[in-house]
């Protein structure tokens, strides 16, 4: 008790964003490999707190999204039916939340499916307590920095603790709430590479190759040097399918010469991975050219870009 107050429970989580370093178009043909680092300074956070700001005792989960300055509440009622029911729930959540105001279409599905699973899998109640949902974030929507794979390994974090309070943040917890993300991902996207979610919860660095039987690698990068990058902003959202289309256009009316470029840039994010490597355990003035090859090798990346 404080003040004559009970204190409410809350849980907060973080996820950071990522960029694509090298190999960015070239990654999505089979044998191209890409170079993504995570952005410690650009992050989504979530708080859950028990109760609402509401005076009207109704009982759901209220989702307050500040940086667009809106807030929606879901009642238990129309959750309970997806909950109860013995069929997947994916089409129903989709269904629900296609009801909704269009800037909660993608937040509403990723928090209903990661919350009605969890849910679920752990044999909990769904409408035990209100609870709102305050998701803050710095990323950048529809700038490739990861924007809704944060938002999703946030909800994941925040969930799982919400849900099942003694979790603690264990290697196996962490690779748990990779998967529940990616899945989310998958949800709402269709086909994500895995980059994006794994940077989110793993932070640091890693290099993405799908083979040519479809087989997707990830190889987290132990030994990464911590980078000072200026990222802008153009303020112009792109749509990521829409670019990969374009390209696909071009190296399907092109095959040799775009395989060619792909193979180019491949290369280019191996010598980027090892340069990296370099600078971790160099010194000056060897330090500084290491970092002059490596503005030459962005400067050839985005030139075949």
């Amino acid at each position: 008790m404080e003040n004559g107050k009970s204190t409410l429970r809350q849980v907060q989580a973080s996820a950071p964003g990522k960029v694509i370093l090298f190999g960015e178009h070239a990654v999505v043909y089979p044998e191209n490999r890409a170079l993504a680092v995570s952005l410690s300074d650009l992050r989504t956070h979530i708080t859950i707190t028990e109760g609402s700001h509401q005076e009207d005792g109704r009982r759901g989960i209220y989702l307050n999204l500040p940086n667009v300055q809106k807030e929606y509440y879901v009642p238990f009622d129309a959750l309970i039916p997806i909950f109860e029911s013995d069929s997947h729930h994916l089409q129903s959540i989709e269904t629900l939340c296609k009801t909704r105001d269009p800037v909660f279409h993608l937040p509403l599905q990723i928090l209903l499916y990661l919350y009605i699973t969890f849910c679920k899998a752990y044999k909990q109640p769904i409408d035990t307590v209100s609870f709102t949902v305050v998701i803050n974030s710095t990323i950048p929507i529809g700038a490739g920095l990861g924007s809704s794979a944060a938002f999703s390994v946030c909800v994941a974090a925040g969930m799982l603790k919400w849900i099942l309070p003694s979790t603690e943040l264990t290697d196996f917890v962490k690779d748990y709430i990779n998967k529940s993300a990616f899945a989310a991902e998958e949800f709402v996207h269709g086909t994500p590479s895995g980059v994006d979610n794994t940077m989110s919860v793993y932070g640091g660095a890693l290099i993405y190759n799908r083979a040519s039987n479809g087989e997707k690698k990830l190889d987290l990068l132990n030994a990464f040097p911590h980078l000072r990058m200026l990222i802008t902003n153009s303020g112009v959202p792109r749509s990521t399918s829409t670019l990969v289309g374009g390209v696909r256009q071009k190296y399907n009316a092109h095959p040799e010469v775009m395989s060619a470029i792909m193979r180019s840039i491949d290369a280019i994010t191996v010598s980027g991975a090892n340069k990296c490597a370099d600078i971790l355990g160099s010194q000056s003035p060897e330090r500084e050219q290491h970092f002059k090859v490596l503005n030459e090798l962005f400067d050839l990346n985005h030139q075949l870009l």
